[in-house]
């Protein structure tokens, strides 16, 4: 392209009119050559079980989805051609049940030197505004370990959230028996 000629728009998911971009709006390539965005996709398989297939938006046409879920279909690689250069690169994103998660450095400052780290950002998009219903397992939902790159810090925050009510109840505990044995202590 020269440097005159005007850009060509983005192309949009057909579900969602937003164009795509190279994280959660990645454009994904279904075998029966029609493409989506990583979100929509997402969205429509919240409630599939592993063992479900996908039926595409338009055809109907019958999808596996691959272990890990919808973030491991192929992505459209025309589409990602015609992005930006800085687009170019696809970011990581990973499902764990009814969430996507990416992990995203910011873009470098001229302020920011080369042998200091820029912190990342955990990005999160919902997929549902609730969580699943009560009669819907998590056991069947798509869940995937996040990457083994997360700091300790991320993984023990991570840890006491998923355990979250169990740490309640042990601190409850804890506090209980430290006023009993106080009381004994000062009688």
């Amino acid at each position: 392209m020269e440097p005159g000629e005007p850009q060509q728009p983005i192309p949009e998911c057909p579900i969602c009119y937003i164009p795509y971009d190279n994280i959660f709006q990645t454009p994904l390539l279904l075998p029966c050559s029609h493409t989506f965005c990583l979100e929509c996709l997402s969205r429509l398989c919240v409630f599939l079980k592993q063992s479900q297939a996908l039926q595409c938006p338009l055809c109907r046409a019958s999808v596996s989805i691959p272990h890990g879920g919808v973030p491991n279909l192929l992505p459209n690689m025309a589409v990602i051609t015609q992005f930006p250069p800085w687009m170019q690169t696809l970011q990581e994103v990973w499902l764990d049940g009814y969430k996507l998660y990416c992990i995203q450095k910011p873009l470098s400052s001229g302020q920011v030197s080369a042998s200091e780290e820029s912190p990342e950002m955990l990005i999160t998009v919902e997929l549902l505004h609730n969580p699943a219903p009560r009669d819907t397992h998590l056991a069947d939902l798509i869940h995937v370990h996040r990457p083994l790159h997360l700091s300790m810090c991320r993984q023990l925050c991570h840890a006491l959230w998923e355990y979250r009510i169990r740490v309640f109840w042990v601190t409850v505990l804890l506090g209980v028996l430290t006023v009993l044995l106080m009381s004994l202590i000062y009688k």
